[in-house]
């Protein structure tokens, strides 16, 4: 909030239920929480929701794809990248993986002095 003026606008995209399944289905990467929007709702003091998506798609990744996109989020605390790269190797590339992800835009909301 320090960052954004009043009445400024902000995007979060957080994933979804189903976001990177098949990656997920070996049970090594860590699960999505059921109520993030709620969550992420009641984090945002000062900020009202404007709108919200989902956005649900397949892409195809090569192994060294899989491996950038899973250090990209909380799965690289847990997990080095050759220990990532050691459980894909046995995965048949290119795969095709799926992605769904909420977008919520909230504003700030106007500050009156």
């Amino acid at each position: 909030a320090r960052v954004i003026a009043s009445g400024g606008g902000l995007t979060v995209v957080a994933p979804a239920e189903g976001h990177l399944a098949e990656l997920r289905a070996g049970g090594w990467l860590l699960g999505i929480g059921g109520e993030k929007t709620a969550k992420l709702d009641h984090s945002l003091v000062g900020f009202e929701l404007r709108a919200r998506r989902a956005l649900a798609y397949e892409v195809e990744l090569t192994r060294g794809q899989a491996v950038e996109l899973t250090m990209m989020g909380p799965n690289a605390f847990h997990l080095s990248r050759a220990e990532v790269a050691a459980r894909l190797a046995a995965w048949n590339w290119p795969a095709r993986v799926g992605v769904a992800v909420t977008i919520s835009r909230y504003r700030r909301r106007v500050e009156h002095n």
